[in-house]
């Protein structure tokens, strides 16, 4: 699957294009964005030069600062999995997170095929902000469960195999690409 499907069918972050206002608080995105016909994959976030990649961020908790840039995501070689995976990359600090609360995020999500990337917070410069447990329709299963306990600074790699795309699983008979994100916790409200 290619990016005007994916774009479509992955039922995930990817409306954030419009979330989150200069001030730092969430603007409701109001439509998807739009969708193209081409096979083409957009470049690998390596492939753009370092001038061009967004500034570190900081993070403040609890005394401590942790200071993130954006990350370079190279899926994992050989078959991807069929049941999620998550891994700690960087561990936070403070409250682990929990159902009801209100996540801010930064994120890159990657096709675990060939490492193109479909979705990027961090080119955006918007934080994306959503309720864990909420079971809004934009957030799969994958995060919502691979979010959970998570700490503010905390950088996780999610493996989303096409079953944790959707509330419910993935359509019957679908063709959907496994997804890598990596995702760093910025704020739990």
């Amino acid at each position: 699957m290619r990016p005007g499907l994916a774009a479509s069918a992955l039922g995930v972050v990817l409306l954030v294009g419009g979330c989150g206002g200069e001030d730092g608080t969430a603007d409701k995105a109001t439509s998807a964005p739009s969708t193209s016909e081409s096979n083409a994959r957009p470049a690998k976030s390596e492939d753009r030069p370092p001038e061009k990649r967004p500034k570190p961020i900081v993070i403040r908790v609890g005394g401590r600062t942790f200071k993130r840039a954006e990350p370079r995501v190279v899926p994992p070689q050989g078959a991807p999995p069929s049941d999620l995976i998550v891994e700690n990359l960087i561990a936070g600090a403070g409250k682990r997170a929990e159902d009801g609360d209100v996540l801010t995020v930064e994120y890159v999500g990657v096709y675990y095929d060939d490492g193109g990337s479909f979705t990027n917070s961090w080119e955006r410069s918007k934080p994306f902000d959503f309720e864990l447990g909420g079971r809004e329709p934009l957030i799969n299963p994958g995060w919502e469960k691979g979010l959970k306990g998570m700490r503010v600074g905390e950088r996780r790699k999610l493996i989303v195999p096409p079953r944790y795309l959707y509330q419910g699983g993935a359509p019957p008979g679908s063709d959907l690409d496994t997804i890598v994100y990596v995702v760093d916790l910025l704020r739990i409200d």
